[in-house]
């Protein structure tokens, strides 16, 4: 009997082709670009997010990194695309119900413009530290407790000691009371040491950081992660 643990990369394999071949469809439509050429460009990006996991794994240096950085980011473009496409076939497709005229290159266009927008929204979105504030009513708690959560900070390829400095900074301008790191904040990278998270030494939390392991803690290795936030 085949574990579904093996079948899952050639699952993921499978979905993203058959995504990026609906991606070629509407392009193809849209851009004046040869066919043979958006095959080709298409064809690699299938398979160079799951690709460049694997070799980060391995090999780590500045070129896979940008590789990474770039597979991570089509991934994001990809899904803009999927929804967006999907969306205005929807669209032309209720307008030419209803007999209307419609010039799908020109609304493709369109798409492509807004979603290069939203893309660069979300890069610089991913690189900011950005503090989000909520205010809990617990009948029980006897007075105020300021309590800042960090999550899913991702530091290896994309997030680096920076990073870190950004939200030890912005954390310890908040004066809490408590710190909770509540997972995801190694990525699976080996690029990472132990060193390059050293600015976490200077958290400062009345009652203490704590933290608890995400998924991607065990891809970076479990015992590791703990060891390096104890240290």
């Amino acid at each position: 009997m085949v574990s579904w643990a093996y079948l899952i990369v050639p699952i993921m394999i499978a979905i993203l082709f058959l995504l990026h071949y609906y991606i070629y469809g509407r392009l193809k439509r849209v851009l004046k670009v040869n066919r043979y050429f958006l095959a080709f460009a298409l064809g690699l990006l299938t398979a160079s997010f799951i690709l460049m996991e694997i070799i980060e794994r391995h090999w780590s240096n500045k070129i896979t990194n940008t590789l990474y950085f770039f597979s991570s980011v089509w991934l994001g473009v990809l899904f803009f695309l999927v929804f967006g496409f999907a969306l205005l076939d929807l669209i032309n497709f209720l307008l030419k119900l209803a007999k209307a005229k419609t010039n799908y290159r020109q609304m493709g266009g369109m798409l492509l413009v807004f979603i290069l927008i939203i893309t660069i929204y979300s890069i610089i979105n991913a690189t900011t530290v950005t503090v989000n504030h909520l205010d809990l009513q617990f009948p029980n708690l006897e007075k105020d407790l300021k309590v800042v959560q960090i999550s899913d900070a991702h530091i290896g390829v994309v997030h680096s000691t920076s990073y870190i400095e950004q939200i030890v900074q912005k954390t310890n301008a908040l004066n809490p009371d408590m710190i909770l790191i509540t997972g995801d904040f190694f990525d699976e990278s080996n690029d990472i040491q132990e060193d390059d998270i050293s600015p976490l030494k200077n958290l400062n939390a009345r009652y203490g950081t704590y933290f608890v392991t995400g998924n991607h803690e065990t891809y970076f290795g479990k015992e590791k992660a703990i060891k390096w936030l104890e240290n």
